[in-house]
Order: structure tokens, then sequence, then C-alpha cells
């Protein structure tokens, strides 16, 4: 009964003398096949990777506080540095970005500068045009600014 049976077609599944509706095969193949690709896919934007790694890493149920004062006047190193120290998660594809051990999200990023995708050129913002450090708060949204001017680019010395 068994040779030859391939669980991958219908004809597979026939041969083993069980009634089955061609409906339930056709949708018990589109979501094993569903499943997959979100699998896949979650793995490819690293989404996947970083839950795994934080939940590996993580011992806290607390998100770090991070504030205007750990970015300003800072080296490219020394946020590396503060990043560790805090306990933020390294994103597995991005080197220069970092994870909230709680909550998964973005806390810091460092950037070499943005340039507008439009013209080609860097931000018309001075602090946003050269190397610079981005800071958030646990949710990943809410922008740590400088209060001096409420800017979210924090230049890197």
């Amino acid at each position: 009964m068994l040779a030859g049976f391939d669980p991958r077609s219908p004809e597979g599944i026939r041969e083993m003398d069980v009634p089955i509706e061609e409906d339930w095969i056709a949708n018990a193949v589109f979501v094993v096949l569903l499943t997959v690709a979100i699998h896949e896919a979650l793995y490819a934007t690293g989404e996947l990777v970083v839950q795994e790694r934080i939940d590996e890493l993580s011992d806290t149920d607390t998100s770090p506080h991070i504030g205007p004062n750990d970015l300003n006047n800072q080296t490219s190193d020394e946020l590396r540095q503060l990043a560790k120290d805090r306990g933020l998660v390294p994103h597995p594809t991005k080197p220069d970005k970092f994870l909230d051990p709680v909550t998964g999200k973005e806390r810091l990023r460092i950037d070499k500068g943005h340039i507008d995708k439009k013209t080609g050129l860097p931000y018309n913002d001075p602090r946003a045009a050269k190397p610079h450090v981005h800071g958030y708060g646990p949710d990943g949204k809410t922008k740590i600014v400088d209060p001096s001017d409420n800017n979210p680019h924090f230049p890197i010395k």
C-alpha cells in the first residue's frame, strides 16, 4: 500500500485508500505552503532571528533607560559600548543597529549620514548629513531628541 507513496501529491494520498475531498487537500497544501513562506519571510527580514536572539540573551523584563545625555558627544565606539553596557541586542544583519532586550524594537542606530533619495544630496539638516546616532524609546518609535533644539540626530565625534 505504501510502495511508491508520495505524501506531497493528491495521488499519493489517494493511494492510502482513505476518502479525502479535493478541497481539503488543496486547503491543506495551501496552509503548509503559506506557513513555509511566512517563516522564510520572517527569517529573510531578520525579525524571527532577532526575536530568537532576544529570547536567548534577555534576562530582564525592564527596558534599559537611554536619554539624550547618553547620545550626546560620543564616538561610534563609545555608542557601541553604551549599547553593550545597557544590554541592547545587536541586530543580526545590521551591525550598527541595536534592539531593546525586552521589546525587540530598535533603540540605537548609528548612521553615516542621510542622503535625499530624490536629489542624491545630503539632507539640509547639517546634523543629519554627517555621521550621527538615533535613539528611540522602548517602543522603537518615540525618538530621543536633543533638548536644546529637538533634533533627533546626535552628531558623532
